[in-house]
């Protein structure tokens, strides 16, 4: 049995720590391989507490104090793990370690992270982009794999007159806890217009935030000027939205405009006349937009990002000396 070392510092809910925590249970999922996960970070209140043993579920089996790497053990490091990794004194210890790029500012020079691509790993992107922005760099130190970031949702069904269609019952649902005061702005713009909306502004439980996704015909997704993916996104197509959204770089290879969303301008006057736009679709646009947009999601399924990773693992030997 390879142990496989985690570590999170844990003190919010944060999207990246989704995904952290689905290649946490990719692993659990591997023969031959098992996780130990180490927390650093000040949980507190009782609510934390429980949304970290929901992404961790805490088993005694997992749980680990602090690193205590063995021979033919794996590191995997995300953001900025390789500060646990440094101070546990494990800078030289000869393992593979498997370094998880969900952003686009690794590539940054004006970056903590943008250092750490000077330290050997075998880096898991979750992109394309994300892996053409590192690469671009020139200072990238070992292999680089691409593994699309999968969903955990199956897409529903977006048929005309269906179950799924009766629940949306809101207009339109704005994603802007990541750009508020754009969110504020287009918000301004949809009360002029007369169009029911609902503003959401802080990270919500993940049930609340699908369960608003399921209730809107229309989600207006506003990402980071530059993101690695994007995620909500792709959850809003697979919960049946029309998404309007920004370009944002990650995105390019799943949000494709007038196909299986609408790309806007980064200003609250495209995106209002984008969600105008989506709202009043014939009906025929409307279903081949939505199709595609399930279509899109049906893609980006965990158990594909799973099946990748396991490939990854079994090979990860010969992946790290290949670097």
């Amino acid at each position: 049995m390879r142990n496989v070392w985690f570590h999170r510092d844990y003190a919010r809910f944060q999207g990246g720590h989704l995904k952290h925590s689905h290649y946490f249970g990719h692993v659990a999922a591997m023969p031959g391989f098992a996780p130990k996960i180490t927390f650093s970070g000040n949980l507190t209140s009782e609510d934390l507490t429980l949304e970290r043993q929901q992404l961790w579920p805490p088993t005694q089996e997992f749980a680990a104090a602090h690193w205590q790497p063995g021979e033919g053990d794996l590191f995997f490091l995300a953001g900025v793990d390789w500060r646990y990794l440094f101070a546990s004194g494990f800078e030289s210890f000869s393992v593979p370690r498997i370094n998880l790029v969900q952003g686009i500012r690794h590539a940054r020079a004006d970056t903590e992270l943008f250092r750490y691509l000077a330290h050997k790993a075998v880096r898991v992107c979750v992109s394309g982009e994300v892996a053409d922005a590192i690469l671009s760099t020139g200072r990238v130190n070992g292999p680089v794999v691409t593994i699309r970031n999968g969903i955990d949702i199956d897409p529903i069904d977006v048929g005309v007159g269906s179950e799924n269609e009766r629940k949306k019952l809101r207009p339109v649902v704005v994603v802007g806890y990541k750009r508020p005061q754009l969110a504020d702005g287009l918000a301004s713009q949809l009360s002029v217009a007369g169009i029911e909306h609902l503003v959401v502004k802080r990270l919500c439980d993940r049930s609340e935030f699908l369960g608003l996704l399921a209730e809107s015909r229309v989600a207006v997704c506003l990402p980071l000027v530059e993101e690695g993916f994007y995620l909500p996104a792709l959850e809003a197509m697979a919960m049946g939205c029309v998404v309007v959204t920004l370009d944002c770089v990650g995105n390019r290879g799943f949000c494709h405009h007038a196909e299986n969303c609408l790309i806007a301008e980064p200003n609250e006057r495209s995106l209002a006349t984008a969600t105008r736009h989506a709202l009043q679709l014939p009906v025929a646009e409307q279903s081949k937009l939505l199709q595609h947009a399930v279509s899109t999601a049906g893609e980006h399924t965990l158990s594909a990002e799973r099946a990748r990773f396991h490939e990854v693992l079994a090979d990860v030997d010969r992946i790290w000396a290949s670097g």
